[in-house]
């Protein structure tokens, strides 16, 4: 979500800008943004109820839940979910907005996954990879910062919307259940295409198996 007002958010997908009411969005777990910034579904053959199904298999992969062995494997976490044609290289690279300061920064795939199962889910980070884990999910260690605009010498005004944006998605939909993960993230489900790299979601060390 990049914009925000009178019950409209803007959302960015991979490819453009996308306009929807706040009714129409639900909450996902960040993570998705990344797994499936490719991913096209046709509303025609999958509806809202069982995309949120495929996010929570695609959690449970992450987490080992509900019987599910836990991978960092990119191609078995999306395995039966997303084509293989549009599942992401490990080194795509998506945009990401830190609602907390307002900047942008490049996420990995492999980087975005690699943080929610070692510090999200808890697993012992291998020596190897010690320096590859960012201390958030925005700060990815395998990408360099974005140059610094005008709007981030004085963002105080920008992050008070993104924080009402936050407030009122999650306002809107107190009556429906979320997604399962730690962190929650705004997509439209009334845009079969709308790629889920728009989050605005801080995400730091969980305490449980959250993402």
């Amino acid at each position: 979500v990049v914009s925000y007002g009178e019950g409209m958010a803007s959302i960015r997908t991979s490819s453009n800008l996308v306009e929807s009411t706040i009714a129409d969005l639900v909450e996902v777990a960040p993570v998705l943004c990344f797994l499936m910034v490719n991913f096209q579904p046709s509303t025609d053959t999958l509806d809202v109820a069982t995309l949120l199904q495929h996010h929570e298999l695609t959690l449970d992969r992450l987490f080992a839940r509900n019987g599910q062995r836990a991978t960092i494997v990119i191609p078995r976490i999306l395995h039966g979910i997303v084509p293989a044609r549009q599942q992401p290289e490990a080194t795509t690279a998506s945009r990401w907005i830190n609602s907390t300061s307002g900047k942008e920064s490049l996420v990995s795939v492999r980087h975005a996954v690699d943080y929610v199962y070692y510090i999200d889910g808890g697993s012992r980070i291998p020596s190897s990879q010690q320096n590859n884990i960012g201390t958030r999910l925005d700060n990815d260690p395998t990408q360099a910062p974005l140059p610094m605009t005008r709007d981030d010498v004085d963002d105080s005004a920008e992050n008070d919307d993104l924080a009402a944006i936050l407030q009122a998605i999650q306002s809107s939909n107190s009556s429906r259940p979320a997604a399962p993960g730690p962190r929650s993230i705004a997509i439209d489900d009334s845009v079969p295409n709308a790629q889920q790299e728009t989050i605005n979601q801080e995400v730091e060390p969980a305490s449980h198996s959250k993402f």
